[in-house]
């Protein structure tokens, strides 16, 4: 028999279920809209879906974290990886850390701030200027003025003079021996892209380089008709093929390399009198004629002497100077 309340029609937010039911919960008896049958009707709950919906827009969220930290976390170590090859790189090549670090042998110059490398514009004097001022305080002491008008003290030594000299005198060297390009007044050739640098072989008290003899196949080789049983020879070159090739070798405006005093360092400045204060170590300039521009060149320059590294100084830190050129 039918009945108005089978009429009633339930919405989807109430839940319709028995007293006798498990989920029944006498507190909602407050919210029920009757009785029917021993059967109550009151809302659905709806906490557990919030619940749920809640649950998972969490895992959601932690999801989209972890992976917003790994790609931050990857793209870091990329960072990380990129700077630290730049470094040795940069180490390798146009941060040489200078080969002066050291109480005797053979030393070059310019050298500003510590560093081995040699970087300018020709056509900005602001660029080579620490260069210039770098190479005329390291000449100074070569200055012909002083030496010239001072005949009591310096001598003039050729390849027969004997050592040691007479006491309170010691050799001549002035900037006049360093040759006609490599001065204050040429700017060093550094305007032109023709750089020159100097080297000086400073040696212990009581040492007397001993030359190599002219029939040594390996150091000929090397120094060609440079060889001579008067000097210390010096020889300049690319650290590697690539470098030498950037040093060039066409002779357009001279050789690829030139020395003053073309043979080297002269054995009759040895040895050395640090007891005189008067006392300058001789000097080698060499100008690069051709290097190539725009390009980290690596130079490698060796003092050759028989009783530097028992017979072998290309293989000693102290008969090696070492620096890089850019010019561009």
């Amino acid at each position: 028999m039918s009945t108005k309340y089978d009429r009633v029609s339930f919405p989807d937010s109430v839940k319709f279920a028995s007293h006798s039911d498990n989920e029944y919960e006498p507190e909602m008896d407050a919210y029920s809209t009757g009785v029917y049958h021993d059967h109550a009707i009151y809302p659905r709950r709806q906490d557990r879906t919030v619940f749920k919906l809640a649950c998972l827009r969490i895992r959601n969220r932690q999801t989209l974290f972890f992976l917003i930290a790994g790609l931050v976390v990857a793209l870091l170590t990329l960072v990380i990886i990129i700077g630290i090859t730049a470094m040795h790189t940069t180490k390798n090549k146009t941060s040489v850390t200078t080969t002066n670090n050291k109480d005797y042998g053979l030393f070059f110059y310019p050298e500003v701030d510590g560093s081995s490398v040699i970087k300018f514009d020709p056509t900005s004097s602001s660029s080579y200027k620490p260069y210039l001022d770098n190479l005329d305080y390291h000449t100074h002491d070569y200055s012909p003025v002083q030496q010239i008008h001072d005949a009591n003290r310096y001598v003039v030594c050729n390849e027969t003079t004997t050592q040691p000299l007479p006491e309170g005198k010691v050799c001549r060297f002035t900037t006049e021996d360093l040759g006609d390009d490599c001065n204050h007044i040429r700017t060093y050739g550094y305007n032109e892209g023709r750089p020159c640098v100097l080297l000086v072989l400073k040696l212990p008290d009581n040492m007397t380089p001993k030359p190599f003899d002219v029939n040594n196949l390996f150091v000929h080789n090397i120094l060609n008709d440079r060889l001579s049983p008067y000097y210390v020879g010096i020889s300049c070159a690319g650290e590697t093929d690539k470098d030498q090739e950037s040093i060039g070798t066409q002779h357009t405006v001279g050789p690829p390399m030139k020395y003053m005093p073309d043979k080297g360092f002269m054995t009759s400045f040895f040895p050395t009198q640090h007891n005189n204060s008067f006392y300058i170590p001789p000097a080698v300039t060499v100008q690069f004629n051709t290097i190539a521009t725009n390009h980290d060149v690596a130079i490698k320059c060796v003092a050759w002497a028989e009783n530097f590294n028992n017979g072998q100084p290309q293989n000693s830190e102290l008969y090696i100077a070492r620096f890089v050129v850019h010019i561009g």
